[in-house]
């Protein structure tokens, strides 16, 4: 139970509103969360094929890891990875401007120029 300073009778001061926010957000995901789950599954392979599409013959162009679809072992509905031979990834993020979320590297790898060591062993 609580403190010395609560003479053992509370344990604590609960965030109420991050509390109530976090039933909401799990009340949505249940009523909402497989169309959620669709729509950027659809998005994320529209990108996809477009990418391959204008870039698949002219450039040696990987997509890493696996394409999920209703296959619940495969990727995450919202993250695309790809690399293409010969052009950095500063270009591409700046190509892209604010129209795609995008990063160069890891999470845990940011501000260094080097392949982060999660991407690599990916």
């Amino acid at each position: 139970f609580g403190g010395g300073q609560e003479r053992g009778r509370r344990a604590g001061t609960e965030a109420v509103p991050n509390i109530v926010a976090m039933g909401e957000a799990a009340q949505i995901w249940l009523d909402q969360g497989g169309a959620i789950q669709a729509h950027a599954t659809a998005m994320r392979d529209r990108l996809r094929r477009g990418l391959v599409a204008e870039l698949g013959d002219d450039w040696t162009t990987a997509v890493n890891g696996p394409l999920g679809g209703d296959d619940p072992g495969g990727a995450l509905p919202n993250v695309l990875s790809f690399a293409v031979d010969g052009i950095r990834a500063s270009d591409v993020l700046a190509t892209l401007g604010d129209r795609v979320a995008a990063s160069a590297s890891a999470a845990c790898h940011t501000g260094s120029t080097s392949i982060s060591a999660v991407l690599k062993a990916l």
